[in-house]
């Protein structure tokens, strides 16, 4: 049925059009815009799609200077990664986890978590978010695995 095969792309949509509302400075419309996408995903029991909304809200939250539910999002959102086995959602967390744990007191356990999730890849090696989590990791060399 067509409108099941457009529910699978409405996450991205909505991604990108909550990106597109941050970028142009509307950062409580767009936080509103995931926030609605979320409940809709977790209503219908779908949770496919989850772990990345939550990254994203995160990262919304954090622009809006809610950094306890940023924190909140992103680590529900790398835990719902792991229970799926959605290592890419997972490796997109982590490298949110970094950029919003930035020098804090948290920022060890950031560069931690995404070099550990980085070293599980055993292919895809040229994809834009493993160029990116290999960036912050050069950016921190310690966080390497030994």
């Amino acid at each position: 049925m067509l409108a099941d095969r457009l529910e699978l792309y409405s996450g991205a949509a909505t991604i990108a059009l909550v990106e597109g509302m941050a970028a142009q400075g509307l950062p409580a419309e767009a936080l509103s815009t995931i926030e609605a996408r979320i409940d809709a995903v977790a209503a219908q029991g779908d949770s496919w799609e989850m772990p990345e909304l939550l990254r994203v809200r995160s990262e919304l939250r954090a622009g809006c200077g809610a950094s306890l539910g940023a924190e909140q999002d992103i680590g529900a959102a790398m835990e719902l990664a792991e229970r799926q086995s959605a290592l890419s959602w997972r490796l997109r967390a982590a490298i949110s986890y970094v950029r919003l744990a930035g020098s804090g007191p948290t920022s060890a356990q950031a560069l931690f978590e995404l070099s550990h999730t980085l070293a599980r890849f055993t292919e895809g090696s040229d994809t834009a978010d493993l160029r990116a989590a290999r960036r912050l990791l050069e950016i921190s060399p310690e966080a390497m695995p030994r």
